[in-house]
């Protein structure tokens, strides 16, 4: 389906169907958002490619382990997307809570090698800054 694609009247767009909480019941803002622009992205379908990064957060179990293996980072960007002329961006999905000094560092880290890093806080920030990177 097309970016710029018209929903039938009546439908409803997949990110206002989005989950609403975590399976333990409790909802966590951050996590309803990430959910709802991922299912907006999969909607959208912006030109160029996309996917996200789990964040490596405390250790438990099985998938402690997972986290802990060689080469997952810890506080890196929730989306990375391949631009046009191949470039990178990556797109911190927040709540509205002050970056980490480790989130600071990834992001200084990566534009000083050249690539775009944004912070968004709904969908409509997202839009924009897909849009200014030229994938909308």
């Amino acid at each position: 389906m097309a970016g710029n694609a018209v929903m039938k009247a009546g439908a409803t767009h997949p990110a206002a169907r989005a989950a609403t909480g975590t399976p333990g019941g409790r909802a966590r803002p951050g996590e309803m958002l990430r959910r709802t622009v991922v299912q907006w992205l999969e909607y959208t379908k912006p030109d160029g490619e996309w996917f996200h990064l789990p964040d490596a957060g405390p250790p438990a179990g099985v998938e402690g382990r997972a986290v802990n293996a060689p080469g997952v980072k810890a506080r890196v960007a929730d989306l990375v997307f391949v631009l046009p002329g191949g470039r990178v961006g990556f797109i911190e999905l927040g709540s509205g809570d002050r970056p980490s000094a480790a989130r600071r560092a990834f992001s200084e880290r990566v534009r000083g090698l050249g690539a775009r890093y944004a912070e968004a806080h709904s969908i409509e920030e997202v839009a924009r800054i897909l849009r200014t990177w030229g994938l909308l």
